[in-house]
């Protein structure tokens, strides 16, 4: 396999695999995805792609600071953003901690569900000490799944015949490797429609 910045190329049984990033990757706040938090953050402090699930929402940190501080019928983790890279090819990233490696960033927002919320997301009746850390869990992995997407690490892939002819294709996959496997299962797929009496 050969990489171009971050892109990928190969060859499998006469079908040629370009994997690189999706420009055009759907944001994993988007419907189609399950998510479990709200990211919260006011107008002064969304950058990039990087914005409030509720675009239209005007509240201020120093309110959102307020009603998570004191809302006993939320479970919420506060959201740092923090520069990364250099001048040229830096970009933002969300924490869910003030301090990443040698860096320190500063509160953007949150991230936050509701107790009614996390008991439908979880199907159960009441909210326990377990379902907490659940929730918890769930919610960083929402906020590591952003990261991803403001990182620009979500891929394409195409494979192509021997002419040169996209035959297959796929978008916004949140991981090389897992492009790299859709593709490899399209060229499976391909290689069995061309062979009599094998189905797809």
């Amino acid at each position: 396999m050969t990489n171009f910045l971050n892109s990928y190329a190969t060859e499998a049984d006469g079908f040629r695999i370009l994997v690189e990033p999706d420009p055009n990757a759907r944001s994993p706040r988007e419907s189609g995805f399950r998510n479990l938090g709200h990211i919260r953050i006011p107008p002064d402090k969304r950058f990039g792609r990087l914005t409030s699930d509720d675009v239209a929402d005007r509240t201020s940190l120093g309110s959102m600071v307020c009603r998570y501080g004191t809302d006993k019928d939320a479970i919420a983790l506060p959201l740092y953003a923090i520069y990364t890279g250099d001048e040229t090819s830096g970009y933002f990233q969300i924490h869910r901690s003030p301090f990443f490696a040698d860096r320190q960033g500063a509160q953007v927002g949150y991230i936050a569900a509701t107790h009614s919320e996390v008991l439908g997301y979880f199907n159960r009746p009441s909210m326990s000490e377990e379902l907490y850390r659940a929730s918890v869990d769930r919610m960083t992995d929402e906020i590591m799944l952003m990261n991803t997407y403001l990182c620009g690490e979500v891929y394409r892939y195409q494979v192509m015949d021997a002419e040169d002819e996209v035959v297959a294709q796929g978008s916004s996959i949140y991981e090389s490797e897992m492009a790299v496997d859709e593709a490899m299962e399209a060229v499976e797929r391909l290689k069995a429609s061309t062979v009599p009496g094998m189905l797809m």
